[in-house]
């Protein structure tokens, strides 16, 4: 066999221990962006993902709850005072340059943060224009990974015994991989090890391969998989 030919069957090997490992199909949803009207109070756009209260800085992928007023040349635009609303920080759900005004806010702080409003925007009154957004910070939360949810992951696997080095084997790395939790579409035991991480959380998973997985140099082998959340969908 050429050096040609084998490097070609490795690379095929490594795919199909990849595909084994992941999925069988996994369908790429697209969310709507929601948000809420800034002219009404109208919230489109919530959270029921399981949350733990913060006394922290907001920062990417926290929960937080908000009051704000909208004003436009120093005077509030009509309608413009919304309580109560719930906001995923990197959702981008809301007008851009609200959610990154928020991160770094504690609960209590108050703060004036300028956001400017697209061409486009379906107020006309609005559309193109600066305002500012006087917004309080009532709750902070870290939302975490429940059942149902899709989260992106970064991975890294290698097998558990025998392996000093912690080598990952071949397809056993992946970036930005979207996994709906409760799918199945990974081997046994590692979904349910990713529920209560938060975002930016890396946590090892121990996981065992099936004595009859089908790539032999894995079948029945432990393993363990470097994981780190990226977004929770």
């Amino acid at each position: 066999m050429t050096n040609e030919r084998k490097t070609k069957m490795k690379k095929i090997t490594a795919i199909l221990i990849l595909t084994a490992i992941l999925f069988t199909a996994i369908g790429c949803t697209t969310q709507e962006p929601g948000g809420v009207d800034p002219t009404t109070n109208a919230v489109t756009e919530t959270t029921t993902a399981a949350r733990i209260p913060l006394s922290d800085a907001v920062k990417k992928g926290h929960s937080v709850v908000i009051d704000f007023v909208v004003t436009l040349n120093g005077k509030e635009v009509e309608n413009g005072t919304t309580k109560g609303m719930e906001l995923v920080i990197g959702s981008k759900t809301f007008v851009a340059g609200l959610e990154d005004g928020i991160i770094g806010m504690k609960t209590g702080d108050t703060k004036n943060i300028d956001v400017t409003f697209p061409q486009d925007y379906r107020d006309e009154s609005l559309a193109g224009k600066k305002v500012v957004y006087k917004t309080t910070l009532k709750a902070v939360y870290a939302r975490t990974v429940q059942m149902g949810d899709t989260a992106n992951i970064d991975y890294e696997g290698y097998l558990a015994e025998d392996n000093p080095d912690k080598t990952p084997f071949p397809g056993g790395t992946g970036a930005g991989y979207d996994l709906t939790i409760g799918s199945r579409n990974f081997i046994p035991g590692f979904e349910e090890q990713l529920v209560g991480m938060e975002v930016s959380e890396t946590r090892e998973i121990r996981v065992t391969f099936p004595a009859d997985y089908k790539e032999q140099s894995l079948a029945g082998k432990p393993a363990i998989f470097k994981v780190t959340v990226n977004e929770i969908k």
